[in-house]
C-alpha cells in the first residue's frame, strides 16, 4: 500500500480567481489547425469560469502517485502545502506557484506528482478555457 497505513491526506481541491491584470480567453484567441492541434494563447486566463478545472480520474488518480516522503513521516512533518497554477485548454499546466508549504521535501512531492496527473481545463459558457487552479493538500500522520 505504499506507506499509505499511517497516512491520512486531505485533499481540497479550489478553484482560484487571482490577478484582475489577466484577461479572458476569446474564440479569436484559438486558432485550430486540426482536430487535435489547438494554438494556445497561455496569456488569456478566464478569471471567472462557469466550471472549475478538474483532475482526470478526480482524487483517486493523486493517491496513486503520492508517497508521503518517509523521512518526514519518520519526523512527524505534517501540514498543509498549497501551489497554484494555470490548466490550459489541452489540459496541460503552466509554472506551479508554492504558496506556501511546511518543508521543501513535501513541496518537491506536490510537484511530482503534478507532473504525472492530467487535468480538465475550466469551460466559460460551453468553450473551453485556460484558468488558474489552486490545489490544496494536507499532511497529516495518523497515530
Amino acid at each position: 500500500m505504499r506507506n499509505k497505513l499511517n497516512l491520512f491526506i486531505l485533499i481540497i481541491l479550489v478553484s482560484s480567481l487571482s490577478c484582475s491584470s489577466e484577461k479572458s480567453i476569446t474564440n479569436d484567441s484559438i486558432q485550430e489547425n486540426s482536430v487535435t492541434n489547438l494554438e494556445i494563447n497561455k496569456d488569456d486566463i478566464e478569471l471567472n469560469p462557469s466550471t472549475l478545472p478538474s483532475i482526470k480520474g478526480g482524487l483517486a488518480a493523486l493517491y496513486k502517485v503520492l508517497d508521503y516522503p518517509v523521512e518526514l513521516r519518520k519526523a512527524k512533518i505534517e501540514g498543509e502545502v498549497i501551489f497554484m497554477f494555470a490548466v490550459y485548454i489541452d489540459g496541460s499546466i503552466g509554472e506551479i506557484v508554492e504558496i506556501s508549504s511546511p518543508h521543501p521535501k513535501l513541496s518537491e512531492e506536490v510537484k511530482r506528482i503534478l507532473k504525472k496527473v492530467q487535468f480538465i481545463p475550466a469551460t466559460k459558457d460551453d468553450i473551453i478555457v485556460n484558468a488558474v487552479f489552486t490545489l490544496k493538500l494536507t499532511f497529516v500522520l495518523q497515530s
